[in-house]
């Protein structure tokens, strides 16, 4: 999932990012250590309207929350 979401952020066909998000990354010869330089192109705008993300988000909030 996270693969599929970094390629959407990068602004890959969400269509493509989620059928084969790894074939859509290697073009960009996707490294983890390519992360760090990879997030200034990341568009969360995009990723905001993907409604996992959303989820995934919602859930991270509920994590933070104080008991």
């Amino acid at each position: 999932m996270h693969e599929a979401w970094l390629c959407i952020g990068l602004g890959y066909d969400r269509r493509s990012c989620r059928s084969d998000p790894m074939g859509v990354l290697r073009s960009e010869k996707y490294e983890k250590r390519h992360l760090g330089q990879w997030a200034e192109r990341m568009s969360v705008d995009r990723l905001m309207s993907e409604r996992d993300f959303g989820e995934y988000l919602d859930a991270l909030r509920w994590l933070a929350r104080d008991p």
